[in-house]
């Protein structure tokens, strides 16, 4: 591909030297990790700058996830797999999930280069989903590819292109402000509590009553039996505060979408 001509992977910037490190091997062991943690200081500065492009990310996939759209991450792990999936692999992929014209994807490639990722996002666009490129190198062919770019640019690595430390940093951070972000704009959060819990095991059964107790103060245990008769922590707070019937409060619910705070009529 000729995106790949025009970057040779070692003119990227997570392939370059780190004076930093350079004798890490060295080191007393608490010297090496401090020189670790630094790097990854480094990375969080290098998100915090992409805040207003990670904002736009999170409110597109919002907008598409409350339409019925779905949200994909694709990616490809090591080296060793890159030259099995190519290009071609990668659309396949996604047309074998059912991706639609609805949905978005986000494709991560710390070098921004991967073929796999490219052909996935290049399938996506042509459908007209939203495409998200994930990279830590600027001007990237992912970032190019993309409707919106991401891309921390981390530098370069404690170990030259061991892109699983400060890239692998940099991309676990986005990765989990969008993914709390679009559960946070979809009405699966209200204050700090995962109010979309879904009560699988006992754990989260247990969890779930003491949601319920935290926003409506009741006992743990009258809330242990709303949540009963209610079958969900949503419909149970719903229930409390507005002292109304479980068809009442479903009824609330699904005229707001689900959100809790609009449903309270807190909005």
């Amino acid at each position: 591909m000729k995106e790949l001509d025009a970057a040779p992977l070692g003119s990227l910037a997570t392939e370059a030297r780190n004076p930093a490190s350079e004798r890490i091997d060295e080191l007393s062991t608490s010297d090496m990790l401090a020189v670790i943690i630094a790097a990854d200081f480094e990375a969080t500065r290098a998100v915090e700058a992409k805040i207003p492009h990670i904002a736009a990310a999170i409110d597109a996939i919002s907008a598409r996830i409350a339409t019925g759209g779905r949200l994909f991450y694709i990616g490809a792990g090591t080296s060793g797999r890159l030259g099995v999936l190519d290009a071609e692999r990668g659309a396949r992929d996604l047309k074998g999930a059912g991706f639609t014209a609805k949905d978005a994807v986000v494709g991560i490639a710390a070098s921004g280069r991967t073929p796999y990722v490219l052909g996935a996002m290049k399938y996506a666009r042509s459908l007209g989903a939203l495409t998200i490129g994930l990279s830590c190198v600027p001007n990237s062919a992912v970032g190019s590819a993309a409707e919106i770019a991401i891309s921390p640019v981390t530098g370069a690595e404690v170990l030259t292109g061991s892109t699983r430390l400060k890239a692998g940093t940099a991309t676990k951070l986005v990765l989990n402000m969008l993914s709390t972000g679009v559960m946070i704009r979809s009405g699966y959060v209200y204050g700090h509590f995962m109010v979309n819990v879904q009560m699988t095991n006992a754990k989260l059964v247990d969890r779930a009553a003491r949601i319920v107790s935290a926003i409506t103060g009741l006992d743990r245990e009258v809330a242990g039996r709303l949540l009963d008769e209610a079958g969900s922590v949503k419909t149970a707070v719903v229930m409390a505060k507005l002292g109304i019937s479980r068809e009442a409060a479903e009824a609330r619910l699904t005229s707001t979408s689900g959100k809790l705070r609009q449903a309270l009529g807190e909005h």
